[in-house]
């Protein structure tokens, strides 16, 4: 139902919203590229959508990084220096989240906060 066009949650129509576009177009692009969505929805706990693409289509040069259970690809276009955060950043962080990098302010985010994961971290050992 959800890729429907025309289907809406939204109680009002606005110029931006409530016109039921939105994922059709998202299941039409995916479809386009020889790939498919599935949704798998638990009550009480939220839904999930997962998208596959052909593999030609899903390389890219990426850093994988993992986040509690989940594992998230960011492109390496986009990563300047990868850093350990060291165990003495929270102690001193104070509520700012900056470190300093030879001699500059350099701000820094939580994936695990950004991402609401609030497993236990895990080890850092490695495995290639």
């Amino acid at each position: 139902m959800l890729f429907h066009p025309g289907f809406s949650t939204a109680s009002e129509i606005t110029s931006v919203s409530g016109r039921g576009v939105g994922m059709d177009v998202v299941k039409r692009t995916i479809d386009s590229l020889r790939g498919n969505i599935d949704m798998s929805t638990r009550p009480g706990a939220g839904t999930s959508a997962t998208l596959r693409l052909p593999l030609t289509l899903a390389i890219i040069d990426g850093m994988l990084v993992r986040v509690g259970s989940g594992r998230y690809t960011i492109p390496l276009s986009a990563v300047e220096e990868c850093v350990e955060l060291p165990a003495s950043a929270d102690t001193q962080a104070q509520g700012r989240n900056f470190l300093n990098i030879r001699g500059a302010l350099v701000p820094f985010l939580r994936l695990r906060e950004l991402f609401r994961r609030h497993e236990a971290a895990r080890s850092r050992t490695r495995r290639w």
